[in-house]
Formats: C-alpha cells, sequence, structure tokens
C-alpha cells in the first residue's frame, strides 16, 4: 500500500508542476506583452490604432504556446511572433499572393524565408518575390512590433 501512495504522491507532485510552469508561463511570460494592448470582453487583448491590429494571445490551459500577432488594416499582410520559452522568438509571416492565395511561412528576424514542413508544398521563388515586394510594409510592420513589444 506504501508502493501505491508513493506513487500517487509523485504524479500529484508532477501535475501540480505542470501547472506551476504553466501559470508562470501564462502571467510572467505574456503579461508584459499585455501591457500596451487591452483586454476585450472574450479574454483576447486587441488593439486598432495606426492603420494596425495588435493581438496577444496567451498560452491556452496547459499549452506553453502563445503569439503576438500585427495585421495591417487591409488585413492581406501579417507578422506572428512565437515567444520562446527559453528566450528568443520565431517568426512567421502571413501574405496574400496572387489569386487571393494566402501563404504562411516561418522567417527569421531579418524577415528572411526559413524551409519548414510545410515549404514542401511552396515555390520557395514566389515566397521570396512575395516577401521582397512588400519588404516596405514588412519593415513597418517589424518597426510597430518595436514600438509596441519592444521586439528587434
Amino acid at each position: 500500500m506504501k508502493k501505491y501512495k508513493k506513487i500517487l504522491i509523485i504524479f500529484v507532485s508532477l501535475i501540480l508542476l505542470y501547472n506551476l510552469a504553466w501559470v508562470g508561463v501564462f502571467y510572467l511570460k505574456y503579461t508584459p506583452y499585455t501591457d500596451n494592448i487591452p483586454k476585450r470582453e472574450n479574454g483576447i487583448y486587441l488593439l486598432s490604432e495606426r492603420g494596425y491590429h495588435y493581438s496577444v494571445k496567451k498560452p491556452s490551459y496547459l499549452s506553453f504556446t502563445g503569439n503576438l500577432a500585427i495585421t495591417n488594416d487591409e488585413d492581406d499582410l501579417s507578422l506572428i511572433i512565437w515567444p520562446l520559452l527559453t528566450g528568443g522568438y520565431e517568426y512567421g509571416l502571413q501574405i496574400l499572393g496572387e489569386n487571393n492565395n494566402f501563404y504562411s511561412v516561418m522567417v527569421d528576424s531579418d524577415m528572411n524565408y526559413l524551409d519548414d514542413e510545410n515549404s514542401e508544398s511552396m515555390d520557395k521563388d514566389l515566397v521570396n518575390s512575395l516577401i521582397n515586394k512588400r519588404a516596405v510594409e514588412i519593415e513597418a510592420l517589424k518597426s510597430e512590433v518595436n514600438r509596441i513589444w519592444g521586439i528587434n
């Protein structure tokens, strides 16, 4: 009976530890990003100003992944940022191409296209062309990200 009690205590302790880690990420990691962004009734943080829409999606319960996003007024270009637990960020672009096709791609901090599991089905030259055509707008998004969240 003592063996089962120890196993139960270890199991409950692990669950508690995981929940505490999630609370730490949810509040400590993401709260600074919500300082400038008002919380809406549905729990989502949204702000629209200066021709942009800013949002913060805190991690769902027991998930450690949330994101920050900025979209232009036309909703045809978005920069998504995933704060990493270990520090730093991952970046993604959603960009409208010809024939109203949206492309969701991973990029580095300099907005260079990165290969990932989705890149097999995309024309790399086309995506790079779309990024180059919108380089000025992408830089404006990055500038707004720096202004709102302090991310370079």
